[in-house]
């Protein structure tokens, strides 16, 4: 144990202190003139700091300074505004048979720019009409820009070039009939991949969902498994009796 004195005020303070060398003699008698003198400033700092044990066991400089502003670093929240381009992006082309794709993909990049509902309902504010209508002009051949520029809106555009690719209801039904037969009838080609059937079975029941036919994911997962050849039947009936085919893509089986 031992004593290291600090002048506060004019008065001398004791402070006691174990686990260090003392203060030397010398450092006692400085810390005692100053008292004396009853002198605060530099000088009484000094010796005190020069205590051997608070030098050991103070705190670095700054340590809780850093601390506290840590504590209050704000938390900041950056709001990300999507802008609705339409200039400058690539949008498909139509041709006279790529209907599906074209609108599968214009769908794609018509949501993320909040475009989608303007081609589905008339009663949407006019700059988003508009948009939409600019962005079906850019993605049509110009034999009729103009005749879909002269449209009352752009869903009235959008439903007359469905009309014109998917003909009338009657004609769609018999097209949707066709595909259906043609998806619960699908088998693996010979030397056909399992990857190039779950390529061909997804376009099938993307043209259907485009007729309005729509075949969920499980639907489509479901008969890829019937249609495996024989040699992956038990793979098949572990997948069925272990996975959840509601929750599962063709990319998913497929890869897994």
């Amino acid at each position: 144990m031992f004593a290291c004195v600090r002048v506060f005020l004019g008065i001398p303070v004791v402070f006691l202190g174990s686990g260090a060398s003392p203060a030397s003699e010398e450092q006692l008698q400085r810390v005692e003139l100053v008292a004396a003198d009853r002198t605060i400033g530099i000088r009484a700092v000094t010796a005190f700091w020069e205590c051997p044990w608070l030098r050991a066991h103070r705190r670095p400089v700054g340590a809780g300074s850093h601390r506290r502003r840590r504590r209050r670093r704000e938390h900041v929240v950056v709001e990300r505004q999507v802008v609705k381009e339409i200039g400058n992006v690539g949008w498909p082309m139509l041709t006279k048979t790529n209907y599906a794709e074209w609108s599968a993909m214009m769908k794609v990049m018509l949501r993320p720019r909040g475009l989608w509902e303007a081609v589905n309902f008339a009663d949407v504010p006019e700059h988003e009409d508009m948009m939409a209508m600019e962005a079906i002009c850019k993605s049509v051949p110009a034999d009729m820009v103009v005749s879909m520029s002269n449209k009352e809106s752009a869903k009235a555009a959008w439903d007359d070039i469905k009309t014109a690719n998917l003909g009338v209801e009657r004609v769609r039904k018999a097209k949707a009939q066709t595909l259906r037969r043609e998806f619960d009838g699908l088998v693996f080609k010979d030397g056909e991949s399992v990857d190039e059937f779950a390529v061909r079975i997804n376009n099938l029941a993307a043209r259907l969902r485009t007729l309005g036919d729509d075949h969920t994911e499980p639907t489509v997962v479901r008969r890829f498994l019937q249609a495996l050849p024989p040699r992956y039947h038990q793979i098949a009936m572990s997948i069925e009796t272990l996975l959840n085919l509601d929750e599962m893509s063709v990319e998913e089986l497929v890869g897994g």
